[in-house]
């Protein structure tokens, strides 16, 4: 199924290593899922929450290895909880969440439900936990989700360009953000 995708156009794949097909056996092969497959092929950018908790340092690292920079697109699964303190609560569809440990889970705690992480949490982990330069962590919340979707002028600091940019401290926070050159948040 993933081929013939691929084969019509498929270029893509969403919250890799969660709820992906992997490798299983039919009769007496071993045979690959969608992950091996999105792994196997150039052309496939694997989007990654990478909020250390929905994947491990070590999964990820291998989809670094694997993929590089240009294959990944980080993706927050931010739900309501995103960015709010441990022990806020939320509804999502109708089930009540916690935020707890800088994730979201349903309030009895027996699955996830999103992350409650950033873009900037996301590159923040990429380089302190996965040790990614900075530059390619950012290519990945940047550059290669606009290359990703035909974006020309978004991602890249360029002339030309939207001018939607932040100014990060050497901690990787956000201190600035502008949008077509107009700052909206200062610290």
């Amino acid at each position: 199924d993933a081929r013939t995708a691929f084969e019509h156009g498929m270029r893509s794949v969403t919250h890799t290593f969660n709820c992906m097909s992997s490798a299983r056996r039919r009769g007496i092969d071993r045979v690959a899922g969608l992950l091996e497959f999105a792994l196997s092929e150039r052309d496939i950018i694997c989007e990654l929450i990478a909020d250390g908790h929905h994947v491990s340092p070590t999964l990820m690292k291998m989809l670094y290895q694997a993929k590089g920079a240009r294959g990944i697109c980080l993706v927050t699964d931010a739900t309501a909880g995103a960015g709010l303190p441990d022990g806020s609560t939320f509804l999502l569809y109708g089930n009540k969440c916690i935020v707890e440990g800088g994730v979201c889970l349903l309030a009895d705690r027996s699955a996830l439900a999103g992350s409650a992480a950033r873009m900037i949490d996301l590159v923040r982990t990429m380089v302190t936990r996965v040790n990614v330069p900075l530059h390619e962590a950012i290519a990945m919340a940047t550059d290669t989700p606009a290359h990703a979707v035909g974006l020309t002028a978004k991602g890249q600091f360029k002339i030309g360009g939207d001018a939607d940019f932040v100014v990060i401290s050497p901690e990787l926070e956000v201190v600035r953000t502008f949008v077509g050159g107009e700052e909206i948040f200062h610290v």
